[in-house]
């Protein structure tokens, strides 16, 4: 039987990526003359007669150069439809605005747009700020948490969406807290517990600067006819001030107009600063205005620190994170650090992130690393901010978000993480890295031999000559029958 056949291949297990680094692993084999046979994909490939072509018509059913046309031409097709997605997505930010800021503290107002504008541009589209106002707009009307919960739930929503909307409601409903505690998954950590307390903290205070209508004795209205003739005004105002300088605008215009703000009717024909602070937050500007600057004093005073921290961790994160990243990745790694020692977790995602790396690159399997996510408690934004980090800059990271992912993958989101399998994978062969290393100890060995195949002939070269110099001088010394005897030695080491 041919040593190089079909028939006598011994079975290995593929540890790579994509199926042109599956075939190039095979080539391998096949130069050094070793039959051996690799599944990929439900499919069984030969190092015996396996070419690029082959495989990839055996696989895909094209060839390589059709493949790779293929997906040069999704890719076009696909940054077309996203810039689409994103147009329309634009184009609905003033109503998630208004819808917002009928839902939120005005103290929130810019913090709102900030975070609109930026969902509006991501992956989802707004698709999560959908989700997030229908969600905050039940609770303001007096749904229960579980009633809320069951809508969530019934959204069909993937892991990272699941984490997103329900990071946009704690930061921005008045009951977020709350309904985030009530969604988590498992035991909450006490860093999480902590965060929550400081925002229902937070919302109390905001509640307290704006104290409810009915607790203020009001005079009889003498504007009753002109309200209810007034023709409602569909505009985001942002916050109270401007909402008054647009009324009182409107007044001066002679026009009669009101705006729905936080759930309250403001009407241009007596708008005041005082009355419209008076009917949103149950005190007059100047009370408001104080209560607000002490608030934020403490509120910035408490940010600070929280940050001071992070930054004094920043050369540890990025010291930790250059060892195990590529580095071609180093300058991406610093902005990223930077910028997570700043948000909302201060850092706090970071460290769970280099974690998983480390022990990935140390050898930790995929059901390993994703034992340790799943005990780290986080909230489901911090849940997804994790595995992006780990995406981006892990050397397994693609594999690693694929396997952390809840439910099916969508074809788009299968592609980009081929992609970035692709894009490991050049890195790993431009740095000669092996990026899965726990792996059987015949694996080990076998990768090893094709690895460092060229350095052992060396080796291996190197101790023939030299036990060839010695036998040369055993020749010198010995005789005739011995040298005879020395020559077929010599001939059999050169065969080797």
């Amino acid at each position: 039987m041919d040593k190089m056949s079909r028939e006598n291949a011994r079975k290995i297990e593929f540890y790579g990526s994509t199926l042109e680094q599956c075939v190039e692993a095979l080539l391998k084999y096949q130069r050094r003359g070793e039959s051996v046979v690799v599944s990929f994909n439900g499919h069984d490939l030969y190092s015996s007669d396996v070419t690029m072509d082959g495989a990839y018509q055996e696989v895909l059913g094209s060839t390589k150069e059709e493949f790779d046309r293929k997906q040069e031409e999704w890719r076009k097709e696909y940054k077309e439809k996203q810039a689409r997605e994103e147009a329309k997505a634009k184009a609905q930010i003033p109503s998630w605005l208004e819808r917002g800021s009928n839902l939120i503290y005005p103290e929130r107002a810019e913090e709102w747009k900030k975070c609109v504008e930026a969902r509006a541009s991501d992956l989802y589209h707004g698709l999560d700020l959908n989700a997030a106002i229908e969600i905050m707009e039940m609770l303001e009307n007096g749904a229960t948490l579980d009633e809320a919960k069951e809508v969530l739930d019934g959204q069909d929503h993937s892991g990272a969406s699941y984490g997103m909307v329900r990071n946009i409601i704690f930061s921005f409903s008045k009951k977020g807290p709350e309904f985030w505690e009530h969604t988590a998954m498992g035991e909450i950590s006490p860093q999480n517990r902590a965060i929550l307390e400081e925002k229902k903290k937070e919302n109390a205070e905001l509640e307290a600067l704006h104290l409810s209508k009915d607790t203020v004795d009001v005079e009889e209205d003498k504007f009753a006819e002109q309200k209810a003739r007034a023709t409602e005004l569909h505009e985001y105002m942002g916050n109270i001030d401007n909402c008054v300088k647009v009324l009182s605008q409107y007044r001066e215009r002679g026009e009669n107009v009101y705006v729905e703000f936080n759930g309250h009717k403001i009407y241009s024909c007596d708008v005041t600063l005082d009355s419209a602070y008076k009917e949103i937050t149950g005190m007059t500007k100047e009370e408001s205005d104080r209560k607000r600057a002490e608030w934020l004093e403490k509120y910035e005073r408490e940010q600070r620190e929280e940050e001071e921290k992070a930054q004094a961790k920043i050369p540890e994160w990025i010291s930790r994170g250059d060892s195990i990243i590529y580095p071609e990745r180093t300058e991406e790694w610093k902005k990223c650090v930077e910028a997570r020692a700043s948000d909302l977790y201060h850092g706090l995602d970071l460290n769970a992130a280099i974690e998983i790396m480390e022990m990935l690159e140390n050898g930790a399997t995929l059901d390993e690393a994703k034992e340790v996510l799943d005990g780290q408690d986080h909230s489901g934004a911090s849940y997804g901010m994790v595995r992006n980090i780990i995406f981006s800059f892990s050397k397994q990271g693609p594999e690693f978000f694929e396997y952390t992912a809840m439910g099916d993958i969508s074809p788009e989101g299968q592609q980009i993480i081929e992609q970035k399998k692709m894009e490991n994978r050049k890195f790993e062969e431009l740095h000669g890295v092996d990026s899965t290393k726990k792996v059987s100890e015949e694996r080990k060995q076998e990768e090893m031999e094709i690895l460092s195949g060229v350095k052992e002939k060396g080796k291996l070269t190197q101790m023939i000559q030299n036990i060839q110099e010695k036998l040369n001088g055993f020749r010198k010394q010995k005789s005739m029958t011995k040298q005879v005897g020395d020559g077929k030695k010599s001939n059999e080491l050169d065969e080797i």
